[in-house]
């Protein structure tokens, strides 16, 4: 049924590393102060215990890399991230998508056995056709930090396609040219990267025991809150009261130790699989439904993620377009212009806010605006700004 993958992946929690030390945020402060702010919940022993030795994982690594920081930032810090605030349920905690993560087209849950080392990533890297590359490229350039960028990505891209996506994103043209040079100079840089991403590999190396034994921890709880049902089910069980036998899949579900309050599931109903991940951070003293089952009146600052999340002109027509029928994701792409994998993106984000319910029908999943919540943030609104 369930599969459970704890063991430290080193490719993506390599870059992960050099993400969030790029972007100079202690684990402590970020993940304490704000699950307790927005979400009301408490600090466990366990909990604090893994916030420290990942603090001291960045310490080390702060000394290990004194000297590489500017280098370091160029490549793997994302523009604009030390003037965002960290947000704790963001499906990319410590908004790892930098360049480095766009021209390695690595994401932290990817389900691929072509990177199983540093070396089968930079093989694999170097012997991809321009097509294939180009198109993983301009899928990735979708989900880069502002989400603006909606063009669908055409079935055969060029590198024409590519430096158009790139002009066409919200960005400085600072960063546009900047990502421009990188993808023309792909293989170059990407060498240029690789001894950043060994050493911070070698780091790893040292905490592996010591996190796993975490990752152990995880999946004991999650064993017990799955109760026999699969992953993809579980999740599923959440955000709908849809979730009924046909997510009942034989799921993959990887440990995630740097993006530690992730929560992924993703599946391909041909093959009747699923594969999901989850943060090392979930455990008894820090379950899944404490954040996602949260219920009553929303916060203040849950109402202005939601306001956020409203803004984005995509996310809101998903939402506006699926009030009275719902949809999915392939209608959603066709009648709103975008890409699926565009659409994927936004869904995820609405979903994970519980601003879409979800229902599958003939192995479709359809998507519906949740009344419930916007109902609540009105309610908030109405409180906050009429008195009422």
């Amino acid at each position: 049924m369930n599969q459970f993958d704890y063991s430290l992946r080193i490719v993506p929690e390599s870059i992960s590393l050099l993400n969030i030390l790029a972007g100079g945020s202690r684990y402590a402060e970020v993940y304490s102060d704000q699950a307790l702010r927005k979400w009301g919940l408490k600090t466990g022993e366990r909990k604090g215990k893994l916030l420290a030795e990942l603090d001291r994982l960045l310490e080390e690594a702060r000394r290990v890399f004194g000297s590489d920081m500017e280098e370091l930032h160029y490549y793997f810090c994302c523009e604009r991230q030390a003037d965002r605030e960290l947000d704790p349920m963001d499906p990319l905690p410590l908004h790892g998508v930098s360049l480095a993560n766009l021209l390695l087209l690595t994401s932290p849950f990817e389900d691929s056995d072509r990177k199983e080392s540093l070396k089968e990533m930079q093989k694999y890297l170097a012997e991809l056709g321009e097509e294939e590359y180009n198109k993983a490229f301009l899928d990735r350039l979708q989900g880069f930090e502002s989400d603006n960028n909606d063009d669908p990505v055409p079935e055969h891209p060029t590198f024409t396609d590519v430096y158009d996506g790139i002009l066409s994103m919200n960005e400085p043209d600072a960063t546009k040219l900047k990502l421009q040079t990188l993808y023309l100079h792909r293989a170059e840089h990407i060498e240029a990267m690789m001894p950043y991403l060994e050493r911070a590999a070698a780091l790893l190396e040292k905490y592996r025991k010591k996190l796993e034994a975490y990752g152990r921890e995880t999946v004991s709880y999650l064993e017990k809150a799955l109760g026999g049902r699969s992953f993809l089910q579980y999740i599923m069980s959440l955000y709908s009261t849809e979730a009924r036998e046909e997510y009942d899949l034989d799921c993959t579900v990887q440990i995630s130790y740097l993006h530690v309050m992730s929560l992924f599931a993703g599946w391909e109903p041909k093959e009747k699989s699923a594969r999901g991940g989850i943060g090392v951070m979930f455990g008894e003293d820090f379950n899944v439904e404490a954040l996602v089952l949260r219920s009553g009146t929303l916060t203040g600052e849950q109402s202005e993620i939601l306001l956020k999340l409203l803004a984005d002109k995509s996310k809101f027509e998903i939402l506006s377009s699926t009030v009275s029928k719902a949809a999915y994701g392939a209608e959603l792409a066709s009648r709103l212009g975008l890409s699926t994998a565009t659409i994927s993106h936004h869904t995820s984000a609405l979903l994970q806010y519980n601003l879409l319910s979800i229902e599958k029908v003939d192995n479709r999943i359809y998507y519906s605006c949740n009344q419930e919540t916007v109902k609540k943030l009105l309610r908030y609104l109405e409180e906050t700004l009429l008195g009422e």
